[in-house]
């Protein structure tokens, strides 16, 4: 049977292990470009306020030698939430731990890749959860998370104005996408006081654009629109919107299914504070196994049983997409 000291001799598993248990291989989140604001926390509870600006200019100026003109304080509604915890394994059992005591031969090779590949799934499994977490936060308002172990909602407490509904499908060519467009901009810049340029929707939404009759008629005499079209697959700018198409799909029972789903639109300002992302902490067995370590966001390692001997890879991360100015989007159903 091989032993524990010999599991840990094989100089690539070594190697590897220390990795990933430096969490060298995990990825960004593909939407953490929109929670670019990063806030640890001292624990697992998520700390966050909505904050209204003053925008108010009503008698603003003032006479000469005469008093300033008083400013209302901002207006602050203080929320918190525990952080999402997500922690996943896989189990290397001994019998393929010792095929590659020595890295000789092709076989050999391709049990060693194997390990890298289980790390590199076993990451990508996280990544994904917390995909999905970020995509609630953006598409629904909140995160809603019902499982037979832990059932929670994180309401971000987004306007129910600010959740709408077209009169026609984007699918019905006749639809007034433009006039849409510009209702939703003006509603953020009344709302807030900043002006919405990005709109996010999955492939099949942006088809029911370029089939949208008005839209066609614009575009017909406009190279660059066409261009980017033909080329790139993609509506890069319209009417003042910068234009991300996002068709990344999860699997759910089965099921693929889009984060960004069809006939769902969110619209937003540029992230002037819009998002955070705050990550609590985690206790974590240190390197040498005797001790606790207390870690931020997110965190891998390794361990080892003798008998049978294996080898379980863990990963990581508690960690909570924060909405902080939910004035500033709109989500659209244009279904």
């Amino acid at each position: 049977m091989t032993t524990f000291a010999e599991i840990f001799s094989i100089e690539f598993l070594t190697k590897s292990v220390e990795n990933f248990t430096q969490a060298a291989i995990l990825p960004g989140l593909k939407r953490f470009g929109y929670y670019t604001n990063r806030v640890d926390l001292p624990g697992d509870s998520a700390k966050w306020n909505e904050v209204n600006y003053s925008r108010n200019i009503a008698e603003g100026f003032k006479a000469p030698n005469a008093p300033a003109k008083s400013v209302e304080l901002l207006t602050e509604f203080p929320r918190t939430s525990m952080v999402l915890n997500a922690a996943l394994y896989k189990t290397l059992h001994g019998d393929l731990l010792a095929k590659i005591s020595k890295l000789d031969n092709a076989t050999e090779r391709g049990d060693a890749d194997k390990i890298q590949r289980e790390q590199v799934d076993l990451v990508a499994a996280l990544h994904r959860i917390y995909e999905y977490a970020c995509w609630q936060a953006l598409m629904n308002g909140k995160i809603t998370i019902d499982q037979s172990d832990i059932k929670l909602t994180v309401d971000y407490n987004i306007p129910a104005d600010h959740k709408v509904k077209t009169a026609i499908s984007w699918a019905d060519p006749e639809a007034d996408i433009i006039g849409d467009l510009a209702t939703f901009r003006q509603k953020i810049a009344a709302d807030s006081g900043d002006v919405a340029t990005n709109i996010v929707i999955n492939g099949i939404t942006r088809n029911y654009i370029l089939k949208n009759k008005a839209i066609n008629e614009m575009m017909r005499d406009v190279s660059d629109v066409r261009r980017d079209i033909l080329v790139d697959d993609n509506i890069m700018r319209l009417k003042g919107f910068n234009f991300e198409i996002r068709d990344e799909m999860y699997t759910a029972s089965g099921v693929a299914k889009y984060y960004v789903p069809t006939g769902k639109a969110l619209i937003d300002t540029p992230n002037n504070g819009v998002y955070e992302f705050q990550t609590g902490v985690a206790a974590v067995p240190n390197i040498n196994r005797q001790s606790i370590d207390f870690v931020s966001g997110l965190f891998s390692y390794v361990d080892v049983t003798k008998n049978p001997v294996a080898l379980q890879m863990f990963v990581g991360q508690n960690g909570l997409p924060i909405v902080k100015k939910p004035n500033n989007i709109i989500i659209a159903d244009v279904s």
